[in-house]
């Protein structure tokens, strides 16, 4: 028996930059609670799909980089995969396509062999990690990102190939000459990491062959960590200006929460960080001179954030997406 991948939410404590297809990409600190790392290494170990909701901006579509990272370190995006679904998805689309168009202009204009059925193939996200899942400590990390947005039927077809491990590409059958030409198998089960908005119920057969958790807005301390560490490169920081905002940010999603029915939508874990690098930006600028009045308002209104009050959000565009909010907690509402 193999041993079980393991994942401890250790490793992306601080920015890393990595290379994605020759282009330098920054992860940004991801820091799990304890909860969601079990919930992780529970899926790994059972080779279940993984199945996570929460509210909009907390972090859900980023966990499988996270994953990634601390299995494959700089080479994650070699054995990582996402696909995001769309309202017209359907399950076929994340196995292969099969490019008929390039097939006819081929056969049209007599150029290269035709009956060479794997030219014409693309294999989409979940193709491509049943392929690249070839031995037990080598398994894909596969990101189905937002998988409510697609027809009822999507989950449960989808999880068919899953479970079967294989799917068949009838068009590399039909001058197939071995007998299992056109079947891809996946020869180790990849990590499967599911996500939702809950736009749409999941039907329950689908449910009942994942693991589930809800992640839930994270706590004072975990965003300070993760703002330090984003920010300052520390492990906490002792910036005034973190206490102001962390101080606003909390005030306002309890109010709103006590207030979701005439407010609605509360404000996500993402619009803070947004919110907070805005801040930081105009905080550090140096006093500017009068050939630059529109910073020197930027650098004003970030002023604002030490009053602590709930009518002089700083940059509130970046907080506040509907009037509701709007007109419930901005100062110059409706002038």
């Amino acid at each position: 028996m193999h041993t079980p991948l393991r994942y401890t939410g250790e490793s992306l404590k601080q920015t890393q930059t990595v290379a994605r297809n020759g282009i330098a990409q920054q992860l940004h600190p991801y820091i799990p609670a304890p909860d969601l790392v079990q919930a992780v290494n529970l899926a790994m170990l059972l080779e279940r799909p993984l199945v996570l909701m929460g509210e909009p901006g907390c972090g859900k579509s980023l966990l499988a980089k996270a994953v990634a990272h601390e299995l494959y370190g700089n080479d994650l995006f070699q054995h990582y995969e996402e696909w995001p679904v769309k309202s017209t998805s359907r399950a076929r689309d994340g196995l292969y396509e099969f490019d008929q168009v390039h097939r006819l202009r081929d056969a049209t204009a007599s150029s290269g062999d035709v009956t060479d059925m794997e030219r014409y193939i693309h294999f989409g996200p979940l193709g491509k990690a049943f392929k690249s899942s070839t031995a037990h400590n080598k398994r894909c990390v596969l990101l189905i990102d937002e998988i409510d947005k697609a027809d009822i039927d999507f989950p449960n077809d989808l999880l068919n190939e899953l479970e079967r491990m294989e799917f068949d590409i009838p068009e590399m059958k039909l001058d197939a000459t071995q007998a299992n030409a056109g079947t891809v198998r996946a020869h180790f089960r990849p990590v499967v990491i599911i996500t939702s908005n809950s736009e749409k119920d999941l039907p329950d057969a689908f449910l009942r062959r994942c693991l589930f958790h809800y992640i839930e807005p994270l706590d004072e301390g975990t965003l300070r960590e993760i703002v330090s560490a984003r920010y300052y490169n520390e492990a906490t920081t002792t910036d005034p200006l973190l206490d102001d905002a962390l101080h606003m940010f909390l005030q306002l999603r309890k109010t709103i929460q006590a207030e979701v029915l005439s407010i609605g939508k509360n404000i996500s874990t993402s619009e803070f960080l947004d919110w907070f690098s805005a801040l930081k930006h105009f905080s550090d600028q140096e006093s500017p001179g009068s050939e630059a009045p529109h910073v020197q308002r930027m650098v004003v209104e970030v002023e604002k954030l030490k009053a602590r009050d709930m009518r002089q959000v700083p940059f509130h565009h970046i907080l506040f997406k509907n009037i509701h909010s709007v007109l419930r907690f901005h100062e110059n509402a409706g002038r």
